[in-house]
């Protein structure tokens, strides 16, 4: 992979336009919450540090090593690296799936070969010289990486060909297509968008003022920021709206299918689909948290706990049965940045869709293009379809 360097300054600072207005934009509603058992083998997996959720198999990196559970049991270790940094779940450098990476406490990214290995993958990315510290997948057009290149702050972009740094300081980071983000040491934001043809900076970087930011999370293209007392959701003119108050500290944060999980005081929040929804979970104020295809990972003390919102009618149905045919069988072209340009992988997107998805899946059966489902997995999404359509027809819970 060839590397370059672009240095830049930020050519403009932007006030954050949020609504200070006494009352915040979208109505609080509570929900439920399911707290599933991830470790169903009770193994001692030692003290977490950070994990990736690939679907089918978790990666949890702790004192112990890189531990990989499948279906709920340990399946492989490698105990040959101990301590931790970031991680992320990342498109290979070869364009073969996605990796699960990690930075070690010296800065290295490895990931884990074989669903068993640990392999040192820093050269991959032209970065075998500086110390990674964050990174992030840019929704499968590249994974942007916050460095420190010999005391100098740096963020790389590598979208599998070139490797573009650019001269900022960010305490992490978060991705989607073509673009990245990240809090600063003085609390404030940084937005830049690059151009799709170059991976290279094309002017719209922005410098957001603030003083309390603690980090961002992408919902689709739509950059969201956590403060210390406040969340805050970009408008589509790139305006901020004022989405929760609180006087509770918020710490924790991560994007889902479902959109954005972040933490307040022993709360967790969900901010998707215009929709806020809070729920009591007994975690402290300090946890850190992953997201995952289901919910997300509260990690705090070194333990690691599950969370997924409660779901009733056509939404329970689609998670128990229809989701896990996506996950085996669409999943390829139509997760977040897949090659579809369709993303499918949460449940609001299928009962937007249920029209089509009658027609095309069951009547015609021209989708997906790639294979013919089963009967079984036919019978599971008709029942599906079913259901979302008369909800009397759906099983009881």
């Amino acid at each position: 992979m060839k590397r370059a360097r672009a240095l830049w300054l930020l050519p403009a600072l932007a006030a954050l336009a949020a609504c200070y207005n006494g009352s915040e934009v979208v109505e609080l509603q509570s929900m439920a919450l399911d707290s599933p058992e991830w470790n169903l083998g009770k193994s001692d997996v030692g003290k977490i540090t950070t994990a990736v959720d690939l679907g089918d198999d978790l990666v949890v990196y702790s004192d112990k090593g890189a531990i990989v559970v499948s279906g709920g049991i340990v399946s492989a270790s490698d105990s040959t690296v101990t301590t931790w940094g970031a991680s992320a779940a990342i498109p290979a450098s070869d364009g073969n799936g996605t990796w699960s990476v990690s930075a070690d406490g010296d800065g290295r990214l490895l990931r884990i070969r074989g669903r068993s290995v640990l392999e040192l993958v820093s050269d991959r990315y032209g970065l075998s010289t500086t110390k990674v510290h964050a990174l992030a997948n840019a929704a499968g057009t590249g994974v942007a990486f916050a460095l420190d290149d010999g005391g100098v702050p740096e963020v790389a972009f590598a979208d599998g060909k070139t490797v573009q740094r650019y001269a900022l300081a960010l305490s992490n980071l978060s991705a989607t297509t073509w673009r990245f983000a990240g809090a600063a040491a003085d609390g404030s934001v940084t937005s830049v968008r690059l151009d799709p043809a170059t991976a290279t900076h094309d002017g719209n970087a922005t410098r957001i003022a603030m003083t309390e930011a603690l980090a961002t999370a992408f919902d689709g293209d739509r950059l969201e920021i956590e403060a210390q007392h406040a969340f805050y959701a970009e408008r589509v003119d790139g305006t901020f709206d004022l989405i929760l108050a609180d006087g509770d500290p918020f710490h924790g944060i991560a994007a889902s299918p479902d959109g954005v999980w972040f933490g307040v005081g022993s709360r967790i929040c969900l901010y998707g689909g215009g929709q806020l929804h809070c729920a009591e979970a007994g975690v402290g104020g300090t946890a850190t948290l992953v997201g995952s295809a289901r919910g997300v990972y509260a990690i705090e003390n070194g333990g690691m706990r599950a969370f997924e919102r409660r779901a009733t009618g056509a939404e329970a149905v689609w998670r128990a049965s229809v989701r896990p045919v996506f996950a085996r069988v669409c999943s390829s072209c139509h997760s977040r940045g897949g090659t579809s340009g369709i993303d499918m992988s949460a449940y609001a997107s299928w009962a937007s869709r249920v029209d089509l998805i009658d027609t095309r899946v069951l009547q015609i059966q021209n989708m997906p293009t790639n294979q013919k489902l089963s009967g079984d997995d036919l019978a599971t999404i008709a029942a599906w379809v079913a259901c979302q359509r008369k909800p009397e027809t759906c099983p009881a819970p």
